[in-house]
């Protein structure tokens, strides 16, 4: 009897050791980001980059463009926003890279 009680504790233990683990999506997060409905457009401004995805994790300062204009350039990394989700999509588990020259995005791409 002391023993499966014991088993059983051990069992419950394990249990929620693994859901600590897991970090589902917040509804609030659902909500205002659901899936698919990001959609970066070249040529947005930095202000509306920000306003669909947030600030990024990290800004690069690039070479200056050759364009007439000589404009900055900068490289703005979205690490992956669900790293530990049960998931295997680009928009889940990939880093976005995204190029501005000025103030406009003139490329992305997610992480291979």
């Amino acid at each position: 009897m002391k023993s499966k009680m014991i088993l059983s504790l051990i069992i419950i233990l394990f249990s929620l050791t693994g859901c600590a683990i897991f970090q589902p999506i917040k509804h609030q997060e659902a909500l205002t980001h659901p899936l698919g409905t990001d959609s970066l457009k070249i040529g947005m401004t930095k202000e509306q980059v920000k306003s669909l995805l947030g600030e990024p994790d990290v800004i690069n300062p690039l070479a200056r463009s050759n364009d007439l204009l000589n404009s900055e350039r900068e490289e703005w990394i979205y690490n992956s926003r669900y790293p530990n989700q049960p998931l295997n999509a680009d928009y889940f588990g990939k880093s976005m890279y995204l190029i501005f020259d000025g103030n406009n995005l003139t490329s992305y791409k997610n992480a291979k």
